[in-house]
């Protein structure tokens, strides 16, 4: 979920150049490019690393069409994080966050 946090900063740090970009200026506009892309790429990971720890929880990938909501994505991210998956193998495979 690191990863995730690390799309979220890289997308605050687009808005806050888009923000000191003078208006109407090519580097504005070109900063909101490197925004949407970067948008993009951030919910496509969040989307995916929601996948894989639900198939940790044995649950199916399309409950992570709630990261699309933002209020229950910020509550989902963090059951994601803090809850551990179930103990040994399950349906989607090998339990692989286990220590040693």
């Amino acid at each position: 979920m690191l990863a995730a946090l690390l799309m979220v900063v890289m997308v605050t740090f687009t808005l806050y150049r888009i923000g000191i970009a003078p208006e109407e200026s090519r580097v504005q506009q070109a900063w909101l490019s490197v925004f949407f892309v970067a948008a993009l790429v951030s919910e496509w990971s969040s989307i995916a690393l929601a996948v894989k720890r639900l198939h940790d929880f044995d649950r199916t990938g399309m409950l992570a069409i709630v990261m699309l909501v933002p209020a229950l994505s910020i509550v989902a991210f963090a059951v994601l994080c803090i809850v551990p998956g179930t103990d040994g193998p399950n349906r989607f495979g090998e339990r692989t966050n286990s220590p040693g």
